[in-house]
């Protein structure tokens, strides 16, 4: 009979797509227990676009609590970590998922809003379309934050 049993990883190659734009690709090694090492160790894919909103956040909005707005000068809210305003959020929503917008009742864009990782997906989607769009920022541009390209 054999003494010893000998367990021999899995090697899995997945993609996995973040949005229509942002995908890559990760080897993922399971043991014997079926669990991947890297469980608590998944990041999103890194580019000078998605640091450029990390740093964003910062000028936007450094550590204010999930459901964060605030009058801006302009008289409107800004809501989440990027500062989002309605009319902006919502056209630009319906631009990148139309199927999400066309399904909101009531007040449950206040959900996504708030979504700080639903928030930079959809600047980034929206600044990839047209890199003139990092100008909704120019508060933050203007008091230091370099622009992203």
């Amino acid at each position: 009979m054999l003494g010893a049993i000998f367990s021999i990883p899995l090697i899995i190659k997945k993609n996995i797509t973040y949005s229509e734009n942002i995908t890559y690709s990760e080897n993922i090694t399971y043991s014997e227990n079926n669990q991947s090492p890297n469980l608590y160790q998944y990041s999103k894919p890194s580019d000078n676009l998605i640091n450029w909103l990390n740093e964003l956040e910062k000028y936007e909005c450094n550590n204010c609590p999930i459901d964060f707005h605030r009058k801006d000068s302009n008289g409107l809210f800004s809501y989440g970590c990027l500062q989002f305003q309605k009319e902006t959020f919502l056209r630009n929503l319906k631009k990148y998922y139309p199927e999400i917008y066309n399904n909101i009742e009531g007040d449950e864009w206040l959900n996504l809003i708030y979504d700080c990782d639903f928030q930079k997906e959809l600047a980034y989607k929206m600044i990839k379309d047209n890199p003139d769009n990092i100008w909704h920022w120019a508060t933050s541009i203007k008091r230091g934050l370099p622009k992203p390209f």
